[in-house]
């Protein structure tokens, strides 16, 4: 699939594919000895970081990023771009160890963890197609406009540099024009084709988790278990970093962001945090009420604060509040990025 919307440039992407399918799969891994073993909350919060190592090591892409506008003023006029060397790579790996995490600690309701996956992946397949639409390939692109600006740029820079000499100050500034100009066609053809590989990885994760949520809504019938949970964070996760729209991705998981900052005590031992955080049901009414971890505290989080929040619910009406809180962040992550895109960036 890869191949057939890529064209020959998606080879250059077998690296980073196989680095991919080598995260996920220790991803699920880790889940299946999690569902066997029982593992403590440290050992998940670590074990994720070897599951990085793979993804890291053959990273081939760009470390540069776009920098905000409010900040080029600190940086210089013509800082448009900001090589970040190891700190990318230590926020890729923060961002993975997140990520596999994330769906896991966001559950606990039939539904729940098939669902949130399918509202991320269709936001993130909706953000990949028309990404893919909007810039085109630079193979595509009008020969007459592809052609113009660099090598105008480049030509100019040189003529100046025979001229004036090279310790002109007029020279290096047509040098230092061409060069960015070099790097920002680069940054762009390198966008269009990680939208691509992203889309590759999304488009069929969405399709199988539709199929399973299917079995996994109420009543479910078959459950995910921490498997599931651990392979679909990492596979997000992996579709967003490589996909280099990490910022998006980050809104998309704001309800995970939100519940693991409101699990912190608990998930850190500062509140005694039990095996499971489930909600209670009530038999005779069929609703289910928020926990207690101890006398004076309730489990710690969305699913609980849900019910203290809106009161008893069925499993049902409490799984579609929380997807629609998710599917209202997706789309307040498309709409921040259509409001800031040109006066942020």
């Amino acid at each position: 699939a890869h191949l057939l919307l890529g064209g020959e440039r998606a080879k250059e992407w077998a690296l980073e594919h196989n680095s991919a399918m080598a995260t996920i799969g220790f991803a699920i891994f880790l889940g299946f000895v999690d569902d066997v073993l029982d593992l403590p909350w440290r050992a998940k919060m670590i074990l994720p970081a070897f599951a990085a190592l793979p993804l890291l090591l053959s990273y081939a892409g760009s470390t540069t990023i776009l920098v905000p506008r409010p900040i080029r003023r600190l940086l210089g006029d013509d800082s448009d771009l900001l090589e970040l060397g190891w700190i990318y790579y230590l926020y890729m790996f923060l961002m993975v160890i997140f990520c596999s995490n994330s769906i896991n600690i966001h559950a606990g309701i039939n539904g729940l963890e098939a669902g949130q996956s399918a509202v991320i992946a269709a936001a993130i397949v909706l953000l990949n197609v028309t990404t893919i639409v909007a810039t085109g390939s630079y193979d595509q692109a009008d020969p007459s406009i592809r052609s113009l600006s660099i090598p105008d740029a480049i030509h100019r820079a040189n003529i100046l540099m025979k001229t004036l000499g090279s310790k002109s100050s007029v020279a290096l500034k047509a040098v230092k024009e061409a060069e960015r100009l070099m790097a920002q066609n680069d940054a762009g053809s390198q966008m269009h084709d990680a939208h691509i590989f992203s889309l590759c990885l999304s488009a069929p994760f969405l399709a199988v988790t539709l199929a399973l949520m299917a079995h996994n809504w109420y009543p479910s019938k078959v459950f995910v278990g921490d498997t599931f949970t651990y392979f679909a964070g990492m596979a997000l996760g992996v579709a967003g970093i490589l996909g280099h729209f990490s910022e998006t991705l980050v809104l998309f998981f704001l309800p995970q962001i939100v519940n693991f900052l409101y699990s912190s005590p608990q998930l850190f031992k500062i509140v005694h945090c039990p095996r499971h955080r489930l909600p209670k049901l009530d038999t005779e009414t069929g609703l289910l009420h928020p926990s207690m971890a101890t006398e004076k505290h309730y489990n710690m989080n969305l699913v609980n604060l849900f019910l203290r929040i809106l009161g008893p619910q069925t499993e049902r009406t409490l799984c579609m509040a929380l997807l629609t809180l998710q599917a209202v962040c997706c789309m307040a992550g498309f709409g921040v990025r259509m409001v800031l895109s040109g006066r942020w960036k």
